[in-house]
């Protein structure tokens, strides 16, 4: 439950009378002239001589600046120095907050003062209710106090509300403490403290422990993490987070933030001594921990940096402890400029590898890698020109290093018919330098360096012609067609047993890269050769939404070549059917499905089916993966995966989620969750299944919570609750 240092504590501070009079009394700090003006209204002014007096009666209004009081008779006592307020008080204050009391009164040049049956409704519609409030200099003391910031209707009270027997604040010290507090929800009592102190929210970040977090774990067990903030400086602090288990030693966290002119940095360390895995069912304790962090900076007027960090001291700690499912750490420092018609970024990055069947000294670091771009136009010719430099070295501690020099430049130009067919037309240049030391088709540094170049020119001409048609039936539906077609011309022969790839090792065909120059991922295998795309899209269209819409294409290979894998589909002259179809007939209806189909509409080579539909407060949601990739032994894999949301009632809803390998007819993940949602209350529970097993991190089950109390904070536990059906 961490406390939060804006909402009940605005209410602490009683903000109520003593500051409030005080606004309407004195004039505030570096007033302007005129700003100290106060206006009185009352049905009857008196003043007593005898008793130095002044007395104000019925209906009495007064103002100065934006602060007001109502009250049914106000008495300023000019020889006690009091000023007192009786009967229906009414204190709205300079930030809007409004508080009510029958009796309310200040002595000694506002330094002290009390009120009696004090309520109070703050800006936030939060509210607050005391018997009495007390004020000795800087010291605020409240009686019998109960505070909401729900709302409060005559058929129920608030969802939840905080109650105390006393609340005092320190405007010194900063900090309001409470005795004796209990949290209510719907009237039940579920939390009692004796002691509660936090921050009052005007120095902003204060010292502390942190509230706790609780739950449990299958392979961990019980957890309980005891988290303390602590203020370093100013523009720097750091967040220590213990976390105990019964199952393991404890795992200790740090997260550090820093905040400089030039640029902020996040950092977070954690660490264990406990068991790990070495195969054959034999384990050992040693030191576990990891390192991630990011820091984003300014490098002078015209630069800016990155840094993004990630390490792990093993293979499985982070999925053990549930960190990260990640099967590689990223990890890259980089500088760059971005202008309107330049881009220059110089980067290193090194990778560490989570994978059981990948030898760390194989992965390689790059040393640096410069990426470029710089563009411009030819006015005279309405061509566009740009130019692409791109530099990279690879070096690999147990392996094949590279070092490579690219360049491209490359020039469009576009024109639409009188008839609206839009012609693009392309041509570039591009040359390679490569030095590599080690065995090309192997990757063992066998101690020999190989220089090779290669220059290839491009060109292409690419057609589109839209065709446009609003009905003029009922439907009131717009169809589109869209055919499209590229001829590219390219030399082919430029595949080179001397030139290693590093960068196009996994070919991603479909509807998104059909008509791209170059459909590999990188620069070290080139789209070569000679082809015709073509392709057609067609669609319908209500004012709300797309209808339906479907996509199909297709690319015809004129040269001879064999540069792409016999599992990418591009592998033979003509190259599979990519397609999208999408169709919502209905707004509770929506299908998305991506396939891509041998040549003749043969073999289903890739399906990625998504449907989703049902009324807002019962969606259903069913996705089926097929990847059958058995021609170029990479095995075949096929998933479902299903969602479900029940809207049980205005605030309780259930979902549920399942993830199944169809392959082996196996369980993958299975989760389920109960959440309540209203204006000031967020209770979410449940439950994760995780079916995989990686090593020393089993398969296991996670129970997840969290409660969110609106102003106050809340508590949670759990690193994946449930998702929704959409």
């Amino acid at each position: 439950m961490r406390a939060s240092t804006t909402c009940l504590v605005g209410a602490a501070i009683w903000l109520f009378a003593s500051s409030a009079v005080a606004q309407l009394l004195q004039p505030p700090t570096g007033a302007a002239e005129g700003d100290d003006e106060v206006l009185l209204e009352a049905e009857s002014l008196a003043y007593d001589q005898a008793t130095d007096r002044a007395i104000a009666r019925g209906r009495v209004f007064f103002a100065r600046g934006a602060s007001t009081l109502f009250a049914d008779e106000v008495i300023y006592d000019r020889a006690a120095r009091t000023v007192e307020a009786r009967g229906n008080v009414v204190l709205v204050d300079t930030q809007g907050d409004s508080y009510f009391a029958e009796r309310m009164v200040l002595e000694d040049d506002l330094a002290r003062g009390f009120a009696e049956s004090i309520g109070a409704r703050l800006v936030d519609s939060s509210m607050l209710a005391a018997r009495r409030a007390d004020r000795e200099g800087a010291t605020t003391r409240l009686t019998d106090v109960a505070y909401t910031p729900c709302e409060v209707c005559e058929e129920r009270g608030p969802t939840w509300q905080l109650r105390a027997s006393t609340v005092v604040h320190d405007a010194d010290e900063r900090m309001v403490t409470y005795q004796n507090a209990w949290l209510e929800v719907r009237g039940v009592p579920v939390f009692y403290t004796p002691y509660f102190a936090h921050p009052d929210g005007t120095e902003g970040r204060k010292s502390g422990l942190l509230t706790p977090t609780f739950g449990f774990d299958s392979e961990l067990g019980a957890t309980l993490e005891t988290p303390y903030y602590w203020v370093l400086a100013p523009n720097r602090d750091v967040t220590i987070r213990p976390t105990f288990t019964t199952e393991e030693r404890a795992v200790l966290a740090f997260d550090l933030r820093d905040l400089q002119s030039f640029g902020r940095t996040d950092l977070t360390l954690s660490g264990t001594y406990a068991s790990i895995g070495l195969g054959n069912d034999n384990r050992e304790d040693r030191f576990r921990g990891h390192v991630e962090g990011t820091g984003r900076y300014r490098l002078g007027t015209d630069w800016r940096g990155d840094l993004d960090l990630s390490l792990a001291t093993d293979q499985t700690y982070l999925r053990r402890y549930g960190i990260s499912g990640a099967n590689v750490l990223t990890n890259r420092a980089s500088a760059y400029r971005i202008e309107n018609d330049r881009f220059v970024d110089v980067a290193v990055l090194g990778f560490q590898n989570l994978r059981a069947d990948r030898d760390q000294g194989q992965v390689p670091y790059a040393l640096p890698q410069l990426r470029s771009e710089f563009t411009g136009r030819f006015d005279g010719f309405g061509a566009n020109w740009r130019v692409t430099p791109d530099v990279l070295t690879l070096y690999r501690p147990d392996g094949r290093d590279t070092r490579r020099a690219s360049l491209q430049g490359e020039v469009d130009a576009s024109r639409i018919s009188p008839l609206g067919d839009v012609f693009t037309a392309r041509a570039s240049l591009r040359g390679d330098v490569y030095s590599v030391t080690g065995d090309v088709e192997t990757g063992v540094d066998d101690g020999t360096t190989r220089q090779t170049a290669r220059a290839m020119p491009r060109a292409s001409l690419e057609w589109r012609r839209p065709y446009s048609r609003a009905a003029t039936d009922a439907d009131g539906l717009t169809y589109t067609i869209e055919p499209a077609a590229t001829a590219q011309w390219a030399p082919t022969g430029f595949a080179s047993s001397r030139i290693p790839n590093e960068d196009s090792l996994d070919t991603e065909f479909d509807e998104t890269n059909l008509f791209a120059t170059n459909r590999f991922t990188g620069l070290d295998q080139w789209d070569e050769g000679s082809r015709i795309t073509y392709g057609v899209r067609t669609a319908a269209s209500a004012p709300d939404r797309e209808i339906w819409s479907v996509f199909l294409g297709q690319s015809y290979r004129i040269s001879e070549t064999d540069v792409f894998d016999n599992v990418s589909g591009l592998e033979d002259q003509l190259s599979d059917f990519v397609g999208r179809v999408g169709l919502s007939p209905h707004p509770w209806v929506d299908l998305d499905y991506r396939f891509r189909v041998a040549a003749g509409f043969g073999d289903l080579s890739k399906s990625d089916l998504k449907v989703v539909g049902g009324p807002p407060r019962f969606r259903l949601g069913v996705a089926h993966l097929l990847l059958d990739e058995e021609r170029g032994g990479l095995g075949r894999r096929e998933e479902l995966r299903g969602a479900a949301s029940f809207q049980l009632t205005d605030h309780w809803s259930f979902i549920a989620n399942t993830r199944l390998d169809l392959d082996d007819n196996s369980r993958i993940l299975d989760s389920y969750g109960l959440s309540y949602v209203d204006d000031c209350l967020v209770f979410v529970l449940g439950v994760e299944q995780n079916f995989t097993r990686d090593r020393d991190a089993r398969s296991s089950t996670t129970v997840a919570f969290r409660v969110s109390f609106r102003n106050l904070g809340g508590f949670d536990y759990g690193l994946a609750l449930p998702g929704s059906a959409n």
